[in-house]
């Protein structure tokens, strides 16, 4: 009876261990360790934990006093971040799948930032330098082809004025000011006027075996701008005015013909000349024996040639037989009566 009474109490306890042992055998511990830029521990940094397979959020865990932090998890896939308010953390996890103790977080302060686009109202200007000061502190960016964008970032929050300054353009002041607070990211987009005595030109003019050649497309063209595109008159010229300065590929094309590139240099208040010779395109192994033609046109100039020699002799012919009928009339003899003569 006391046996029988023992092994019931063995088989209780059992069923109640076993399974916390299965459990616990199923868990995956994750650790880590938190710090700020300069290496100092962070406490009460949010360690948020999210199931990836089942898209459930645990409960977050709070780092202690030395940044540290530790949590027990059913088995399964976790993405692990770290957040504080006004922070922003270097990195975060996903796919953490095994008992792990080598998580490590470093967050940096937010601070403000301001962003957006420089253009001149049609185009978009690159680097240009986008300034935002008070009378305590001075922050600077470059804008970027081929967009024009900046991006000024851990400006000190405070009250600012913005302008955006590039060599041959007006200074452009913000109209307004802008209040920057912790965490704050402002967006704003600038415009700039080139200077009246800034720009400079670019003309040529474009021939064919020496002759001008109209209607060729000339497009005139340079990384983060807009392309300025134009035709050839019946003399073969063209002109580009008021041009901002930099390095522009110049391209010439036109159908029938081979295209041509070439590499030009824009200077303030110049005017450059740009001349181009252009050739007459074919296929390849479709070259004519014609200068100038391809295979088939070259067979239709032969031709014709022949065409026209053989209808001025046919005409040659003709005249003469007019003007001497008894040509016609003259019989030529017999091989046997030319024997006997």
């Amino acid at each position: 009876m006391r046996a029988s009474a023992f092994l019931v109490a063995l088989l209780v306890v059992g069923i109640a261990v076993v399974p916390g042992m299965v459990a616990g055998a199923d868990n995956i511990t994750l650790s880590g360790h938190v710090e700020r830029v300069n290496g100092s521990p962070f406490q009460g940094v949010s360690i948020s934990i999210r199931n990836m397979e089942t898209d459930v959020s645990l409960a977050p865990v709070l780092t202690n006093a030395g940044g540290n932090f530790e949590v027990s998890l059913p088995a399964g896939t976790y993405e692990i971040t770290a957040s504080y308010e006004g922070y922003r953390a270097t990195t975060s996890y996903s796919n953490i799948s095994t008992s792990i103790s080598t998580l490590s977080f470093v967050l940096y302060e937010v601070l403000g930032t301001v962003s957006g686009r420089v253009t001149d109202g049609v185009t978009t200007l690159s680097n240009v330098t986008v300034s935002l000061f008070n009378s305590v502190s001075n922050f600077s960016a470059q804008s970027t082809p081929p967009y024009g964008a900046f991006r000024v970032e851990n400006i000190t929050p405070g009250v600012y004025i913005v302008k955006a300054f590039k060599t041959g353009y007006n200074t452009t002041v913000y109209p307004d000011p802008i209040t920057i607070v912790k965490g704050s990211d402002v967006v704003i987009d600038l415009t700039l006027e080139a200077s009246s005595n800034f720009y400079g030109g670019l003309s040529g003019r474009v021939l064919y075996n020496g002759n001008p050649l109209e209607g060729v497309r000339v497009m005139l063209s340079a990384e983060g701008m807009a392309n300025q595109v134009t035709s050839t008159d019946s003399y073969g010229n063209y002109t580009f005015n008021q041009v901002p300065p930099g390095d522009y590929e110049l391209l010439l094309s036109k159908n029938g013909y081979v295209g041509a590139t070439y590499n030009v240099k824009i200077s303030p208040l110049t005017q450059i000349t740009q001349d181009a010779s252009l050739k007459r395109d074919s296929l390849p192994g479709t070259s004519g024996f014609v200068r100038d033609f391809d295979l088939s046109h070259s067979l239709m100039v032969i031709g014709l040639v022949l065409a026209l020699t053989i209808s001025l002799v046919s005409l040659l012919i003709m005249r003469r037989i007019r003007g001497r009928p008894e040509l016609l009339e003259k019989e030529e003899p017999e091989p046997g009566e030319k024997s006997q003569a």
